[in-house]
This record gives structure tokens, sequence and C-alpha cells, in this order.
């Protein structure tokens, strides 16, 4: 497979920064990337599996909260957790 055939999912949660940046990244280097937002994937409008690499991003995801980043985690875990074991 070539680096332009790579197709990455960067996901985007509210307070999650620095994925536009990630974009550039990994575009720079020649890979396909989208931004999605987690809305996306429950809603079934973006599908994990049609992806090849999955980016999280940093920042303060679902706001700058006491445990944010694991509200984000046990959301992926709980509606994904199967896909993203076989990832």
């Amino acid at each position: 497979m070539k680096i332009e055939d790579i197709r990455f999912c960067i996901i985007r949660a509210p307070g999650t920064n620095c994925d536009l940046e990630t974009q550039y990244a990994l575009e720079y280097f020649g890979s396909k990337a989208e931004v999605v937002h987690i809305n996306q994937l429950l809603d079934k409008e973006k599908d994990l599996a049609s992806y090849h690499g999955l980016v999280i991003p940093g920042g303060f995801s679902f706001g700058d909260h006491i445990r944010s980043g694991a509200i984000l985690g046990k959301t992926l875990q709980y509606k994904f957790g199967g896909l993203l074991r076989d990832f």
C-alpha cells in the first residue's frame, strides 16, 4: 500500500484541539486525513472501518471537566469496543 492510499480518521469531540494541525501533518507526508466529529461516528454517518488509522488529538474532550478524557474513552469503548480491538 502506498502512503497516498492510507486514510486516517481524526476524532473530534467537544474540547479536543490540534485536529486541524494533525490533519495538516498527515496530509503533508502524503496520506489522506479527515476530521470526524464523534457524533458522526455515533450516528453512523461515518464508519471507522473505512479508515486505516485512527488519531485522537489532545485537548479537553467534553470540556474542561474532571475526567473529560475518560468520558471520551468510555464512549469509544462502549460504542466501538469490538471494532477498536480489531482495528
